[in-house]
């Protein structure tokens, strides 16, 4: 699976093409040597969170599912998906596509630098979860996410 996702680049807003893969080894060790140290550097929640359980749960669940925004040959997003055991909490009939984790790269991160690399990047995330949730069959506005999220 890969989708182009045109996201802003932050210095100029001119539009770049960006791909929307699967998660994969790549990018679990650009967040453990890109990301990680800067997180923890700025103090960010989600310094501490485990991406290689997230895709590992992925692999072993058809209900998981999780996906990377690339540039640049670098990992500028990432987000864990569950499709299947949550319901709207609008309709209790209605599936929704919940989001597990969201994250952007912290250079894409306002609150760590100004101006961010990319804008977008957790935006474009979720408007993928919500595209997930039209290809499943759940409809338009039928997907949540956690308390947890950034």
């Amino acid at each position: 699976m890969q989708r182009r996702v045109l996201l802003a680049r932050g210095r100029d807003n001119q539009r770049v093409a960006t791909l929307l893969v699967e998660l994969a080894q790549k990018h679990l060790d650009d967040f453990e040597a890109h990301w990680r140290p800067v997180l923890e550097q700025a103090g960010a929640e989600d310094k501490f969170w485990d991406w290689v359980v997230k895709k590992r749960i992925s692999l072993s669940s058809d209900n998981f599912e999780s996906f990377a925004i690339e540039y640049e040959g670098m990992t500028q997003g990432l987000m864990a998906i569950e499709t299947q055991w949550h319901r709207s909490q609008v309709n209790r009939r209605n599936q929704v596509v919940y989001v597990q984790a969201i994250a952007s790269a912290p250079w894409n991160r306002g609150a760590i630098r100004r101006p961010p690399e990319l804008r977008g990047v957790g935006t474009a995330l979720l408007l993928f979860a919500r595209q997930r949730s039209l290809e499943l069959g759940y409809g338009l506005t039928c997907f949540a996410w956690s308390r947890e999220l950034l």
